[in-house]
């Protein structure tokens, strides 16, 4: 799932009373631009790296149950068995 995000980028003067140059625009512009590309690569590689995290916390954990699926059953039985006995006991 993924937000549309806008930014806004104003150059202040400082109180100057003139209008920027071209050359002054061009380099705004530049630096802009390639803030833009940074951060849509940062953003990227994040969620690359998320995926492959994700991808790989999901093997492991099916590596995981498939090793001990065994051990699991055992738990469940010998924990049902036990409330069992409880219900008859009391």
């Amino acid at each position: 799932m993924t937000t549309e995000q806008k930014f806004v980028v104003s150059i202040d003067t400082l109180g100057q009373d003139n209008d920027l140059s071209d050359d002054q625009k061009r380099t705004a512009l530049e630096t802009v631009l390639k803030f833009k590309e940074t951060w849509e690569q940062f953003e990227a590689d994040q969620l690359t790296k998320d995926r492959d995290n994700r991808m790989a916390f999901s093997v492991s954990d099916k590596e995981w149950a498939a090793e001990n699926v065994e051990k699991i059953k055992e738990e469940e039985d010998k924990f049902v068995e036990e409330k069992m006995g409880e219900i008859e006991e009391g």
